[in-house]
């Protein structure tokens, strides 16, 4: 019973830290966005920064949910 708390609040801390790590990795790059718009040269470059690092968030979140959902089964 008390181990199963433990767990529980094991898995709030990662999930909060993972993402306290997205919302820094979103304001960084979109901080850079603003930044390279200003200077139109880099504007169509960092769109697919933008992009690609989106993608790699949502591919992380999903091993994340699926990591997690097999080790309750």
């Amino acid at each position: 019973e008390h181990e199963e708390e433990e767990e529980k609040e094991e898995e709030y801390i990662k999930a909060s830290s993972r993402r306290q790590v997205r919302e820094n990795e979103n304001r960084q790059l979109s901080f850079k966005y603003i930044f390279l718009k200003s200077s139109n040269v880099f504007s169509h470059r960092i769109e697919i920064v933008l992009v690609v690092s989106e993608s790699k968030i949502a591919a992380q979140e999903r091993r994340d949910r699926n990591s997690t959902g097999n080790r309750r089964v």
